[in-house]
């Protein structure tokens, strides 16, 4: 079957420009939106705990390029530990839990979609010590796409990091056995993403955010599930035809 590579490039091309104009209409919808929260939830970080307000994190960018993520605050300042955060992890102050039960302290990030550090819909941006002491080859093609607010790896981090992660209470679990699996799922989407696929993926985020905020258990959607069809070293995966980060350690 002959394909118009030219015609392709251009379909990318405006899928891309649709998702930029995407990108922008909800960010600075959810900005005005939150405005009194963040106001709210800079007052409750000031309160509770010493510090500025807002942690700004060196993170891994399309390309390997650095660039800096915001987020707001909840943890003490200078607290040692692993970049791993759960949802026991002592160095959170008690305001600071409820920001990141309840995912408020994600919003600044759409100041990061505006400026085209991130999209809405990519794979989660990694710290550098993460991408150094864990990426293997394989997972290395993932940094060929922008980074994201959410994906269907992070929905799946998500929906298993209170039982897993936190209960491994392990780094080096998370290397060999959460963030494979992440980034395969993220690139099993990404190959075949669009725009209705994008949104499907805020959707999705959005019912799962409600889920965990109410105290319900949320489940890894069907229909991003991926099947591994070659070893761990050389797997990219593939979907199902049925269907489906912490912070750093110091002031984060």
């Amino acid at each position: 079957m002959h394909i118009d590579q030219s015609a392709f490039q251009r379909a990318i091309v405006t899928r891309s420009r649709r998702a930029r104009l995407l990108d922008i209409a909800v960010s600075v919808m959810a900005l005005a939106l939150t405005g009194p929260l963040l106001v709210i939830a800079a007052l409750g970080i000031k309160l509770s705990s010493p510090g500025p307000i807002f942690f700004v994190s060196d993170r891994v960018g399309r390309g390997g390029h650095a660039f800096r993520m915001v987020k707001l605050r909840t943890l003490h300042c200078h607290a040692p530990g692993s970049f791993l955060v759960g949802a026991g992890d002592a160095r959170l102050f008690p305001f600071g839990r409820l920001l990141r039960k309840t995912r408020l302290d994600e919003v600044p990030q759409f100041l990061n979609v505006l400026r085209g550090d991130m999209a809405l819909v990519g794979p989660r941006p990694r710290v550098h010590e993460v991408a150094d002491r864990h990426y293997i080859d394989w997972m290395t093609s993932i940094m060929n796409y922008l980074p994201g607010m959410t994906s269907p790896g992070t929905l799946y981090q998500v929906t298993i990091e209170d039982k897993t992660i936190v209960r491994a209470g392990c780094e080096r679990f998370y290397g060999l056995h959460i963030l494979p699996r992440q980034v395969m799922i993220d690139l099993s989407y990404l190959d075949t993403a669009t725009l209705r696929s994008d949104l499907v993926v805020i959707a999705t985020t959005l019912w799962i955010l409600v889920q965990h905020a109410a105290g319900r258990v949320a489940h890894f959607p069907e229909r991003y599930r991926v099947v591994k069809d070659r070893t761990p070293l050389g797997v990219r995966g593939r979907f199902e035809t049925s269907g489906a980060a912490g912070q750093d350690h110091g002031c984060g």
